[in-house]
């Protein structure tokens, strides 16, 4: 585990559910946007489209127009860029072999199970320096339903 919480924002984490349920039984995508100040915290969340086809099989893909826009949004926002958020679909959040390659050291790979358009299970992975890997991280999220 790593040692720090990926805090989220009540507001954001209920929008995220809500996006990741609208875009069932597809596989939903988004930025995690905000800052490390005094902790790691997400106050905002950026919905993109999934550009991947069959999605629902095969995991999300970004369009590099996307994160660009994510990229200029934080920048105008004096916001991090702090992550990716991503739907699993009627399975377990786990980590596939893809996600370990091509993580960056610096994102939260936050994953919402939602099995039959309702959410299961929140879980958030981060690059662990130690392991060389991906490792869960501890989610804090005041007066917000993490745990069903």
């Amino acid at each position: 585990m790593l040692q720090s919480n990926l805090i989220i924002q009540p507001n954001v984490i209920e929008k995220i559910k809500s996006h990741l349920r609208h875009h069932y039984p597809e596989v939903g995508v988004g930025f995690l946007f905000g800052n490390e100040k005094n902790a790691r915290t997400v106050s905002y969340a950026y919905p993109v489209q999934n550009i991947r086809k069959n999605n629902h099989l095969k995991g999300y893909q970004i369009d590099p127009l996307d994160y660009l826009k994510a990229e200029q949004f934080a920048e105008e926002k004096g916001l991090q860029i702090l992550g990716i958020y991503q739907s699993s679909v009627d399975q377990p959040n786990h980590l596939s072999n893809l996600d370990q390659h091509y993580a960056l050291p610096f994102f939260s790979y936050l994953k919402v199970a939602v099995y039959k358009g309702e959410i299961k299970e929140i879980t958030s992975f981060r690059f662990h320096d130690q392991l060389k890997r991906l490792a869960e991280e501890p989610i804090f999220s005041p007066k917000a339903q993490l745990n069903y």
